[in-house]
Parts: C-alpha cells; structure tokens; sequence
C-alpha cells in the first residue's frame, strides 16, 4: 500500500501514525551518528561528543574515540587511562619539561545508554571492572587533583 500525503493527514488512524513515527525515530537512532552529551553523578563526569570523549572519575581521566550505541543502546570502546593525582609538584628552579607524563594505561569503557541514564563499565587493565550510573545533564563533585 502507498501512503500519500494527503491519506497520511487524513485517512490513517493517530496509532498507525505514530507507530510510523516512532519506527522512523529508531531507525535515525541506530545510525552511525557519535553519541554526544554529558552525564554525571557523584564524582564521575562523562563528556561526549562528535570527536570523542572523556570520563573523569575521581582523579583519573579517561579519553576515548566517538561513541556509537548499536540499536539497543550498548557500545563497548578501547580507552586510555591517565592518572592526574600523581604529578610531582614544581619547586621553585624546576621546569615544567622536566617533570614526567602521566602514564597512559589501557582500558574498555562499555556500557548502555537508554531513558536519560548511562550505565558505565570502566575495566582497567589488571583491575576489577567499576561499574557507574551517570545521568543526563547532571553535574558531578569532581575531586580535586592535582
């Protein structure tokens, strides 16, 4: 059957138009397109957009490439972790060039995405994985470091 756009205003039922409406939604869902936004709870801060992401948890910063949840709202990528607590400070004399990076350890950020919430998974390589629920739009108490 073809729907034209007269019969589309008129002749359906509000049901079978909105169920077209929300198939046409889940489809642009489970595009390609980067996941973009911010979620937070307690310490745990997760920024994403169309370039990558970054989760700051407690004193350690995670960054990731772009996010992109199949059509169930899962999404699994590898990630680097760096730990920002443990800089040496600067004594009068030194120079910054001196002082060493931060060392960068693998890691697999996967999770679920679905009704304003993300549910995290962070494993670090050589640790037990930490599980977070963050929320859309909300702020975090990130820690201070260093």
């Amino acid at each position: 059957m073809t729907i034209s756009a007269s019969m589309w205003t008129s002749a359906l039922p509000v049901r079978f138009k909105l169920l077209t409406a929300i198939a046409a939604l889940t489809c642009v869902a489970a595009t390609d397109a980067p996941l973009v936004g911010m979620w937070g709870a307690g310490d745990a801060l997760l920024a994403l957009d169309a370039q990558g992401g970054r989760l700051q948890v407690g004193c350690s910063l995670v960054r990731f490439a772009p996010v992109r949840p199949g059509a169930d709202g899962r999404f699994s990528t590898s990630a680097q972790v760096e730990q920002i607590s443990i800089m040496p400070r600067v004594s009068e004399g030194d120079d910054d060039a001196e002082l060493p990076e931060p060392a960068e350890r693998p890691a697999t950020l996967s999770g679920r995405i679905g009704g304003g919430s993300v549910d995290l998974s962070l494993t670090i390589d050589g640790q037990p994985p930490r599980a977070l629920h963050l929320m859309l739009g909300q702020r975090s108490n990130p820690a201070r470091c260093l």
